[in-house]
């Protein structure tokens, strides 16, 4: 007999919903200890890097005006997702106060785990606008 997967551990729409939402409020206020916890421990920047170091210095440079994105898609199977969007982003930078704007796309890896849906991937692409 196949046992039922325990909802608990399923990733749901309304989960990844929440996490996007969740996201782009703490982004936009460059708040990187919210930020950060909702990343799954060890979790590197595309590159390989250290993420909280690269968002340090991100929310240092630049005041972050507006995240947004849209054509978010996403699938679910099990206690993990993916989602996919296009994003646009508008900085100001701290130094000299120009305005800058970006574009591109974001790819994320989510796994809840108990209750808690984190991030466990992140790619990006961007261009200047």
């Amino acid at each position: 007999m196949e046992r039922a997967p325990d909802a608990t551990l399923t990733v749901t729409d309304r989960d990844v919903e929440r996490l996007v939402k969740r996201y782009t409020r703490a982004y936009q206020r460059a708040d990187l200890n919210a930020v950060m916890r909702l990343f799954a421990p060890g979790t590197r920047d595309r590159d390989g890097g250290d993420l909280r170091r690269g968002y340090a210095a991100t929310f240092a440079a630049y005041e972050i005006r507006e995240l947004r994105f849209y054509d978010l898609d996403w699938g679910v199977r099990g206690d993990t997702a993916k989602v996919f969007a296009s994003y646009e982003l508008r900085l100001r930078q701290r130094t000299n106060g120009q305005l800058s704007q970006l574009g591109g796309t974001i790819r994320l890896g989510l796994h809840k785990h108990a209750d808690r849906v984190v991030i466990d991937a992140i790619d990006y692409q961007w261009r200047a606008n």
